[in-house]
């Protein structure tokens, strides 16, 4: 079958693709989409965790991904592929620069040994 867009829940990925390109960080959207009490799909709480998938399905740009497989899916997209291209390597390129920072409660810590360790059990 193919999917069909509900407006309604498009207009919430819209604004939320728009806000992210504008600066604002997934948990300020997360605050804002719950603060104006607008739904998730499944009815949960806003969250950075929520919003980020958001930004990173390409089903919005109008591709499917099955069995860890992308494919240009059937469907309408309602997100630009090259707006979604850019939110992705903004994602990213945040993402790279937290994983390179120790969590805070091991900041100003003299690790010596086991930071070697930490740093080869990431990825």
């Amino acid at each position: 079958g193919k999917l069909i867009v509900n407006e309604d829940e498009a207009d919430v990925v819209r604004l939320i693709f728009e806000r992210y390109l504008d600066g604002m960080s997934t948990a300020k959207l997360a605050d804002e989409l719950a603060r104006k009490e607008i739904p998730t799909k499944h009815g949960g709480k806003w969250s950075s965790r929520t919003v980020s998938g958001i930004l990173r399905n390409p089903v919005h740009c109008g591709y499917l991904v099955w069995d860890g497989i992308v494919r240009k899916g059937k469907h309408e997209p309602i997100i630009d592929i090259g707006i979604f291209e850019n939110v992705r390597e903004r994602l990213n390129e945040k993402r790279k620069r937290n994983r390179h920072q120790e969590p805070p409660s091991l900041q100003g810590l003299d690790l010596n040994e086991e930071r070697r360790v930490f740093t080869e059990c990431e990825g």
